[in-house]
């Protein structure tokens, strides 16, 4: 099976895919620092506003390590939704067979698929955004 998949940028796909792996970790990361900070709230609760000094470095500690985190995810988000815009090649892509296409190839565009299950000859494939199928037409040389 041939498989062509236009108008997509494999380098950002990577980094989309790392970024995301990113965002995942950075996202569990402050939900294990969120809960961390609750259970302080309940100690300080506890002591009734007056909690012991040790205590108070401790936390001043871990809500500055949430705030980093913070800063960390807000920057992952910014890069992830930048790729997400930018994965795919927003223009009309016009791919030119000029000899054969076999039966069982596909040509992917924007997350749509194209499965040729005849053989075609001599064709042009022009594909749009937001369409989900390709115009076919006859290729004319010259």
């Amino acid at each position: 099976v041939t498989r062509l998949f236009m108008g997509t940028h494999y380098k950002n796909t990577r980094q989309w895919e790392h970024s995301k792996k990113e965002l995942e970790e950075l996202d569990q990361n402050l939900e294990t620092l969120t809960h961390k900070l609750k259970q302080y709230r309940d100690k300080i609760q506890r002591y009734r506003g007056n909690p012991p000094v040790a205590l108070q470095a401790e936390i001043r500690q871990s809500f500055r390590e949430y705030k980093e985190e913070l800063a960390k995810q807000k920057r992952a988000t910014g890069i992830f939704n930048y790729l997400s815009k930018h994965r795919t090649n927003p223009d009309p892509l016009q791919v030119t067979v000029r000899n054969m296409i076999h039966p069982g190839s596909e040509v992917r565009y924007h997350g749509h698929t194209e499965k040729f299950t005849a053989e075609s000859s001599s064709t042009v494939l022009d594909f749009f955004p937001g369409e989900q199928k390709p115009t076919i037409r006859a290729y004319k040389p010259g």
